[in-house]
């Protein structure tokens, strides 16, 4: 019996996963299936369940937290993540955090100049 709230849409993705409470690189990962508030990931590495991982898709940055982590077969591992936040268009939020490091330096030239 399915008992999620909303259909998850098969996937053959790759992702790119990122846990936020360590200093790992980030590493290469299956999306077996996504929906709007989760996705399966396919790992090569066990996630510790509650872990806040960032994951990137595309032009897209989806944040959440590992619920669940099962080791299959061959010695991958299968991670269901609870979806907190998404942020899209990653290269429009690039260029805009460009300009306002470029507006906020030229405001201390000419700050510089004036004192």
């Amino acid at each position: 019996m399915e008992r999620r709230v909303e259909a998850r849409q098969a996937s053959q993705e790759t992702a790119l996963v990122k846990k936020l409470n360590g200093s790992e690189e980030a590493m290469e990962a299956g999306v077996a299936d996504i929906s709007a508030r989760g996705l399966k990931l396919l790992l090569p590495v066990k996630l510790e369940v509650n872990t806040p991982v960032s994951v990137r898709l595309g032009e897209r940055i989806l944040l959440g937290d590992v619920c669940y982590c099962r080791q299959e077969g061959g010695g991958a591992w299968t991670a269901g993540v609870a979806l907190t936040h998404s942020i899209s268009d990653v290269e429009a939020i690039r260029n805009l955090m460009k300009r306002l490091l470029e507006a906020e330096e030229d405001g201390a030239r000419l700050r510089s100049r004036v004192t």
